[in-house]
């Protein structure tokens, strides 16, 4: 969403903690204020610094907290698609997970928002607040439930997740 609050489409192209480059076929003016959601990372904002025709950059004005969630999500989502810097050129996919319930009992769920505390998930599954829950080893439990879908919150830390 540019500053005069007109939204277009337009297809990130590179992402760090402090930018991000999109490919978008309307731009607005050097210096001015854009507001971008990304899947997989999140709404960002910032004031574009770089612009030529078909793209412009943000320098992404973000809190420490902010920029830490960020960071954890780029490398999340390199890490879910096995990809290294130097073959960028794969896009994110929505990861196919399975939650498992506390009687063993397992459904299929896709992944679409990860950070240190928690995720999201897009699931045909009925579940409660509060019902606790395992993703991929993690223990956790449901902190909202919405139609389609769950927000979870882990119960550990990652660096003390058990094998």
């Amino acid at each position: 969403m540019l500053e005069n609050g007109v939204e277009h489409p337009c297809e990130c192209v590179d992402i760090s903690v402090s930018g991000v480059r999109l490919r978008a076929s309307v731009a607005g003016p050097w210096g001015s204020r854009v507001i971008v959601y990304i899947d997989g990372i999140g709404r960002l904002e910032g004031y574009i610094v770089r612009r030529a025709i078909g793209w412009f950059a943000l320098e992404v004005h973000a809190t420490a907290r902010k920029g830490e969630r960020v960071q954890e999500r780029i490398a999340w989502l390199l890490d879910a698609m096995n990809i290294d810097r130097r073959n960028p050129a794969r896009k994110f996919v929505r990861r196919d997970v399975a939650l498992e319930a506390q009687d063993g009992s397992r459904r299929p769920a896709q992944l679409t928002d990860i950070t240190r505390e928690g995720a999201a998930l897009l699931t045909d599954g009925a579940y409660e607040v509060g019902q606790r829950l395992r993703l991929d080893h993690r223990d956790a439990h449901v902190v909202r439930s919405f139609p389609g879908g769950v927000a979870l919150e882990f119960d550990d830390e990652p660096s003390r997740v058990r094998a």
